[in-house]
């Protein structure tokens, strides 16, 4: 066992959610915004839900080693039915509202799902013959809104719960917590399972690197059917005692870093493309004086970056450039803003560099889901852009040259480490390809480890599914 794991007072997310609910039980965990202003749901409260809906869930059957499968985004019931389903040694198993409904009937046969949570009428309405068609299917539950049918809704199972309460009961570390489902470009999704012990790992690794505690907030709108959403907005949080706003409609993220002023951000590359482009668009229409001084300042914030010293003029530059033009940006995202988080595909150095100079600390990681997220990650002390980072603490990257593909320093990244997958789901033979028998995983990414152990990604092995 590793030195983390070692330390962790966690066996299981259960165990987790309960020490951040004494610990934090006044605090705000998730904002859900309700005509146009953020309501926020205290840790206490959220806690009172999941240990009702368990009370709900467990009305329809689910037992031990279910699975509930949920189509939805991401919502304070989404976390809810998760905990929920927890604390009866079920699985959780979501998929997202924008995937095609053969690929909702997909999963959902292929996970075995007893119980199927449908965001809104919506999905309700593409879903509603599904218990028909898929045999281990017996219950639809409606998150939000109602039917005029027979479905019980996620109000239903709360007062349910409320009149029947069941006892929490404790996973083991190593059993299936869920699964996350991945997008292959070839033949169909796979489910990556999970165990409770991959996410504490995570979150015990993780959090303290990023420097992440109950003081910080960020703003959730990654999919918590993907992993790096699922690790940094929903258990990465509740172990931190930290809150997020829960963004409706990513298309007024922008509005929403505003209102919401987090303090942590968590986004893929795209997004901080999406301000490099935005803000060098804009610079275009200014005057020349505004131009030369905001180019003139990130010249002379990537020099100060880098430890060169700046004369009078150089300093005067960049004062001027941070109070006139960067400090502006920053209270476009809030003003609060100390740490951004990049993850799930490459982030280019000349963005990461960008969005650091003008005040925005962004930091890039790399991993799976098949690694629960994270195998490493650049953070503060210990950054270079361009790589991905140092592996955690308890991660352990080998190179293996011996691979097709592999030139010079490069070949196949194969990592070891607590939040190693349990295997893909059915798929036994699959499993032992991509896993060693040292229990190695191979991730299929070409890269190379430099001399003072950061891990740079140059190309694929194998088409793999992420």
């Amino acid at each position: 066992m590793t030195a983390s794991m070692e330390k962790s007072i966690n066996k299981n997310l259960i165990e987790m959610l309960e020490k951040s609910r004494k610990l934090y039980a006044d605090r705000p965990l998730y904002g859900t915004k309700r005509d146009g202003i953020y309501e926020w749901t205290t840790y206490e409260q959220f806690a009172e839900k999941v240990d009702a809906l368990r009370g709900g869930l467990a009305s329809l059957g689910v037992t031990a080693g279910d699975k509930v499968a949920i189509i939805c985004k991401n919502t304070e019931e989404w976390a809810v039915s998760a905990y929920a389903t927890y604390g009866l040694c079920a699985q959780h198993i979501p998929m997202y509202e924008t995937q095609m409904a053969k690929e909702w009937e997909y999963i959902i046969r292929d996970c075995g799902a007893k119980v199927l949570l449908a965001a809104n009428t919506t999905v309700l309405g593409q879903t509603r013959d599904f218990p028909e068609r898929i045999e281990e299917l017996e219950h639809i539950v409606l998150l939000s809104g109602s039917d005029a049918g027979d479905v019980k809704t996620y109000s239903d199972l709360l007062k349910t719960g409320r009149a029947n309460p069941i006892n929490v009961k404790q996973p083991e570390s190593q059993s299936p917590m869920g699964m996350i489902y991945t997008s292959g470009t070839t033949g169909d999704p796979k489910g990556v399972v999970l165990s409770h012990r991959n996410l504490i790992f995570e979150c015990d690794v993780v959090l303290p690197l990023l420097g992440m505690t109950k003081d910080d907030r960020s703003l959730a709108f990654l999919p918590w059917a993907h992993v790096f959403g699922q690790v940094a907005e929903v258990h990465g949080l509740i172990n931190s005692g930290g809150s997020a706003g829960l963004v409706d409609d990513v298309n007024t993220l922008i509005e929403e870093l505003g209102v919401v002023k987090p303090s942590m951000f968590f986004a893929v590359p795209r997004v901080y493309n999406r301000i490099y482009e935005r803000l060098i668009g804009q610079m275009q229409e200014k005057p020349g004086f505004i131009r030369s001084l905001f180019y003139g300042g990130l010249k002379q914030a990537k020099r100060e970056r880098e430890g060169e010293t700046l004369s009078f003029m150089e300093n005067l530059t960049l004062t001027l450039a941070r109070k006139i033009i960067f400090k502006k940006v920053l209270n476009r995202f809030g003003g609060n803003l100390r740490i951004a988080v990049s993850g799930a595909s490459a982030l280019s150095p000349q963005v990461a560099e960008f969005v650091n100079d003008i005040g925005i600390s962004v930091y890039e990681g790399y991993g799976l889901s098949e690694n629960t997220a994270a195998l490493s990650v650049n953070y503060p002390g210990a950054r270079r852009f361009g790589s991905v980072g140092k592996p955690l603490p308890g991660v352990r990257i080998e190179i293996d040259k011996s691979v097709e593909g592999s030139k010079e320093e490069d070949g196949e990244v194969i990592a070891y480490g607590e939040n190693i997958m349990l295997g893909y789901h059915n798929l036994p033979e699959f499993t032992k390809e991509n896993i060693t028998e040292e229990g190695g995983l191979r991730t299929g990414d070409l890269g190379h480890l430099d001399e003072d152990g950061y891990l740079y990604i140059t190309g694929r092995v194998k088409e793999q599914y992420k």
